[in-house]
């Protein structure tokens, strides 16, 4: 939570500092409140252990003064808390029924875009058609046993120009095979994938993946969180 804090804080302070070099008043003003939005959303995010009456310890995160815009640092944290108990209760129902299942994590990067408000939208719609274009090859279809994913917008950039690094991350649910099995997809094929769903000419877009869980069922936290 700390360090979606200080990302959120960041974010503003380098958006304040855009602002002061913008040319028009109009433009200053409008960013100068998008900083100030993202700044009081840093401000007011709350995390705490509670205990209720004959109930078990559990976190217990809050931001009553949430920005709610797609790439703020906070907002999208407290997104991921809210998937992530989602996601541990699917992994705990699938794992229960196939204990050898294994998940790998697909991080998918397409080319920065320039900050904007009116923007947003499209980007996460970008991102998301070709993330259904992957899903849909059959070499995924046929190598993988589903997937969850969701896109993120982190800030890139200079304080000259600020731009929106859109990428997203997948976790695939996968059958345990070596390399060289006709089920095994390598690093380089995924990569060539995602760029023919993509569509974009004029940059390669990149991609990392990982195992997230182990064929005896292990998890690894931080990969599931990260992801």
């Amino acid at each position: 939570i700390d360090l979606h804090k200080r990302s959120g804080d960041g974010m503003a302070k380098s958006i304040f500092a855009m602002a002061d070099n913008c040319v028009f008043q109009v433009e200053h003003d409008k960013w100068n409140k998008i900083a100030r939005r993202l700044q009081d959303c840093a401000y007011c995010c709350k995390a705490e252990l509670v205990t209720p009456p004959g109930d078990a310890t559990r976190l217990v995160i809050t931001n009553r003064g949430a920005c709610k815009m797609p790439w703020c640092p906070v907002c999208q944290g407290f997104r991921s808390y809210k998937r992530y108990k989602l996601l541990s209760a699917a992994l705990d129902l699938i794992w229960a029924d196939t204990p050898t299942m294994r998940v790998i994590v697909l991080t998918t990067s397409t080319k920065n875009r320039p900050l904007t408000v009116a923007d947003t939208k499209e980007m996460i719609a970008d991102q998301k058609a070709a993330h259904a274009r992957l899903c849909r090859t059959r070499r995924v279809l046929r190598a993988t046993e589903g997937h969850f994913g969701t896109v993120e917008l982190p800030l890139r950039g200079t304080d000259d120009f600020l731009e929106i690094g859109v990428h997203g991350h997948t976790m695939f649910l996968v059958k345990f095979v070596q390399p060289g099995h006709p089920s095994y997809i390598p690093y380089a094929e995924w990569r060539s994938m995602w760029a023919k769903a993509c569509r974009i000419t004029d940059y390669q877009p990149q991609v990392w993946i990982s195992a997230a869980c182990g064929p005896d069922g292990e998890t690894d936290g931080d990969s599931i969180m990260g992801a």
